[in-house]
């Protein structure tokens, strides 16, 4: 059974390429699709009830009952073609299907039918229709309803091919059922001129196949030539009383799952091919016929008039006349009926109705050209096996696509008329990458035809322009298609899916760029004098630099389209190859523009990872204003197998990083820095000196992050999330140096630029409780928790604050929320205070410490907690705190404290005292300890 010629699918591509992808399903025409429709009125039925014809060899119904066969819902229990070949090239196929439904789910394709044929040089006959239920057998063949739908399924794709489908429902199918279904369809195809070629498939689509066979009953006299995988196959061929009976069959087969990323050679397996024709050479013969008969007298007044109104001045010039108006002109439009499924129409007709297919438009060019004197040359192409379609058994079944070759000034041209999205000079319209062709002339030999190894395929500039760095920048990018993927883009941003374009680019740069907010329309633009489609977009890039360290402002970049092409379906082990990105060239520029200079010292480097699919080239260069990241991915090979599948997805694992980059500017400018330096080495000699005497190495580091962070507060570097991040870190070192009044307006300003961030919030409760305004401290502990509910850090905060206040029962619900989620010390810190919470309230402190799980930890400051617990002394306790030495101070802070606070609530009044003056002279102004004793010590003062 033949198959038209047929435009091809799009190469494997990622992100907004996928859509662009999809216009090769069909043609970029626009189509218009047809619902079904009845069929024109005939005198009769295009069918026929007939018995089962006699040279049938028939697979016995009780083999069928219950073969092995995978469960799903809907089985195929046999498949059975055959196909009996006459000594005149007459052709009788029948097929014999047998479904059974094993759920629900199975019944609607159990019950439904459809069969499809050219009533132009076919006719239908049924032969039976059966219902088997267990061991009764239902005959359903002249009880159910055959309708005629003229459906034109090809409509969509620009192509009327005049085949009928008769389709029949079913009543009454359960499940269990055995669906029989038997029909013949007789005729040949004249286009064949009586020779046999045919392809089918050893899969189901419908659900797992028991069995299926494939018998081919030929006159000994006619060579046919076959090919079927011996290792999927079993093959048997007898010849007897003349005629050779070949059979293929195939058991157990698992459904057809179609992977869209795998080769298309991954399914040659499946197929079985049939052909009469002696090799290649053979093929191009008939395929010359076929375009020389259509042109044959042909010649018309219009014709050559049209011809001669596209001369140009220079043979070139010519040609890229002819192929304009062939692409542009003659819209296309395919009537597949018959012998025209690959029977091209006159070149007369063709100009004459104005529209025609592929191999239509071929011959029209073709004939338009020679009457220019210009040789020109059809060819035979697979848009689905590319040069793997000379690979196949030679027939005429291997190609689905005709394009020319035009020689000119001994360059010959590949072009392809059917192309009407194509611009730009004749030089970059020619096809490339189809691998090889037959030309359709007499003893052809295969031609290699110009590779896309290379070739330019995008071309993305992504640009990032600050006004200054405080504000947030706006991204430019700008995508250019070149050849094949420009044809695609004009198809696909002049039609309707402009807007789902619009949304995977925009979901492409939002993750890269998180939070990338659109800016205006999507501006398309030809090139001049190029065959190429330019896509402009720009974005605004919201909080793009975010703080590191409080010294730097860093920003990601990456290559969008980049990541997009090489965008693999999944990480898992494949057992079937996969196809890769078109073959050709894929570039990507990201420039950073900066309003100030951010780098001192200019930089460059490259480098080149991949492997023999792919490769990438990178590099990258800085300069005082300017960063540049380049990257051209060459996708070599297309085809990667199963078998190199882990090691090509381990290269690109390893390339990734290759794809993208962090810029780090610093939030001090080189002059800030110049100006910071002598205000240091100030301040370190007034330590040698002994003028300013910190008592801990915090509080030293406190000082010198106080200077660096006033002087980047006062440049203009910072964008407001820095700032707010930036003003907050100032606080926390002027609480630490005991400043909590200047430390609260830095807090006011932080929180106007970042009211709902929970570090912020934590911050300025710690400076709320160091001012001593617990309510204010419950409440931005509160606000803090609404944020991020359970942190350990600001449940323990508002226990503090609650402590103060005196809610003890409340503090203790904050401790103990804070026990679930602490570790370590964080976690000896909450027992301590659940120790406390517990005496204040009357409680049994060791049975509550014990109600809670974890192994108490045996470092500081769990000396603390064991000294109030009577199981150490306090002496004991005092020699802890004093190792390691960098941190006693500290320690015997929270010692002195925690002691104090003890005693306070065994009423030892003046031995709190004692121990929180103690507390207090250790000048540890940064812990939360000292500022908590010296509270209690002016309570004690003040007889509280």
């Amino acid at each position: 059974m033949s198959h038209a010629w047929l435009r091809c699918s799009a190469p494997r591509v990622s992100g907004l390429l996928v859509l662009l992808g999809l216009l090769l399903l069909g043609h970029a025409a626009q189509a218009a699709t047809a619902a079904a429709k009845p069929a024109v009125k005939a005198a009769a039925a295009p069918y026929t009830f007939e018995a089962m014809p006699a040279w049938v060899d028939e697979i016995p119904a009780a083999e069928l009952q219950n073969p092995p066969v995978a469960s799903a819902p809907l089985q195929v229990l046999l498949s059975d073609d055959q196909v009996r070949l006459d000594e005149k090239g007459g052709e009788e196929h029948f097929r014999r299907i047998v479904r059974r439904a094993q759920t629900t789910a199975g019944l609607e394709q159990a019950a439904q039918w459809e069969l499809e044929f050219d009533p132009s040089y076919q006719r239908l006959a049924l032969h039976r229709l059966v219902v088997w239920r267990g061991a009764q057998r239902l005959d359903r063949l002249h009880g159910v309803q055959f309708k005629v739908l003229q459906r034109e399924t090809q409509l969509e794709r620009q192509m009327y091919d005049g085949r009928l489908t008769i389709s029949a429902v079913l009543e009454d199918i359960r499940v269990g059922d055995r669906v029989e279904l038997a029909f013949s369809v007789r005729g040949a195809n004249p286009v064949f001129a009586g020779r046999f070629a045919d392809t089918d498939w050893s899969v189901s689509i419908r659900g797992p196949l028991a069995l299926m066979r494939y018998r081919l009953l030929s006159p000994v006299q006619r060579d046919i030539r076959y090919r079927a995988d011996p290792q999927r196959h079993e093959i048997t061929e007898q010849v007897k009383a003349g005629w050779r009976d070949l059979q293929v069959r195939r058991r157990e087969v698992p459904m057809f799952a179609w992977d869209p990323d795998q080769p298309p050679a991954e399914v040659l397996g499946d197929m079985l091919q049939f052909s009469e024709y002696a090799n290649w050479a053979d093929v191009g013969r008939w395929a010359e016929q076929l375009f020389r008969g259509g042109a044959a007298g042909q010649d018309t007044p219009e014709l050559k008039a049209q011809s001669q109104a596209l001369v140009g001045d220079t043979p070139a010039a010519s040609v890229a006349k002819v192929l304009d108006f062939v692409q542009n002109d003659v819209r296309y439009f395919g009537t597949e009926i018959g012998a025209n499924t690959h029977q091209p129409a006159s070149p007369a007709v063709v100009l004459r109705q104005r529209f025609g297919d592929c191999k239509d438009k071929v011959a029209l060019m073709t004939a338009l050209l020679r009457l220019q004197g210009i040789d020109a040359t059809p060819l035979l192409v697979s848009t689905l096996h590319r040069g793997g379609a000379l690979d196949l058994l030679p027939g005429p079944l291997a190609f689905n696509h005709a394009i020319i070759r035009v020689a000119l000034d001994k360059q010959p041209l590949v072009l392809d008329p059917t192309r009407s999205q194509q611009r730009g000079p004749l030089a970059e319209r020619e096809t490339v990458g189809m691998g090889r062709a037959l030309p359709a002339v007499a003893d052809a030999v295969a031609l290699t035809l110009p590779t896309a190894a290379g070739v330019l395929r995008m071309d993305i500039q992504d640009t990032l322009s600050f006004r200054s760095l405080a504000e947030d920048p706006e991204l430019e990018s700008v995508w250019t298609y070149h050849g094949e993927y420009a044809d695609w883009a004009r198809a696909f941003f002049s039609g309707e899916r402009i807007e789902e374009a619009r949304k995977q680019q925009n979901s492409d740069y939002a993750r890269q760029y998180p939070g990338a907010e659109p800016v205006g329309e999507l501006v398309l633009e030809e090139v001049p004098d190029h065959d190429a489609l330019r896509l402009r977009m720009r974005f605004h890039l919201p909080k793009y630099l975010r703080l590191v360290e409080d010294k730097q402002l860093v920003g990601e970049l990456g290559m969008v389209g980049l990541y997009s092409t090489l965008r693999l379906p999944d990480q898992a082990p494949r057992t079937k190859g996969l196809r890769l990105a078109a073959l050709g060239s894929y570039r990507q520029q990201v420039t950073v523009l900066y309003p100030e200079d951010v780098f001192t010292q200019p930089q460059q480097q490259q480098r080149d990872d991949g492997d023999r699919f792919t490769a990438l080239h990178t590099s990258q260069q800085l300069t005082a204003r300017r960063a540049e990241l380049r990257a051209e991915l060459l996708v070599r090979e297309q085809d990667v197998p199963a078998g190199e599948w882990a090691a090509h997805r381990d290269a690109l694992n390893k390339l990734w990083p290759r794809l993208g980059n962090s810029l780090s500017i610093g939030v001090l400018s080189p002059a800030a820095v110049e100006q910071l330096k002598p205000q240091l080495a100030r301040y370190e000699d007034e330590l040698k000196r002994g003028k300013v005497k910190p008592r801990t190495s915090e509080q030293v580091s406190a000082a010198v992050k106080l200077m660096v962070l006033d002087k980047a507060l006062a440049g203009d570097r910072l964008p407001p999330t820095a700032r707010g991040q930036l003003l907050m870190r100032r606080a926390i070192q002027l609480d630490n140096l005991d400043h909590a009044l200047e430390a609260e307006r830095s807090l006011t300003q932080a929180l106007a630029l970042l009211p709902d961030d929970p570090e912020v919030l934590a911050a300025a409760a710690v400076n709320a409780s160091q001012r001593r305004d617990d309510a204010q401290a419950i409440a931005l502990a509160d606000r803090g928790l609404a944020q991020q509910p359970g942190d350990v850090h600001l449940h323990m905060l508002r226990a503090r604050a609650l402590y103060e206040t005196g809610r003890f029962e409340e503090a203790r619900g904050d401790v103990l929320e804070a026990l679930k989620q602490a570790m370590g010390d964080q976690a000896t810190y909450a027992r301590l205070w659940l120790a406390l919470l517990t005496k204040r309230l009357g409680g049994d402190v060791n049975a509550a410490l014990k109600s809670q799980p974890g192994s108490p930890a045996t470092t500081w400051p769990q000396p603390i907690l064991e000294t109030l617990l009577g199981q150490r002394t306090e002496a004991e306790a005092r020699s802890a705190a004093a190792k390691p030495s960098d941190q006693a101070l500290g320690q015997q802070c929270e010692l002195a404290y925690f002691l104090g606070e003890w005693q306070l609530l065994d009423g030892q009044r003046e031995a709190a005292r004692r121990l929180f003056q103690q507390s207090v002279d250790t000048g540890v102004t940064e812990f939360t300890e000292f500022q908590l004793a010296r509270r209690q010590l002016d309570r004690l003062k003040a007889g509280g």
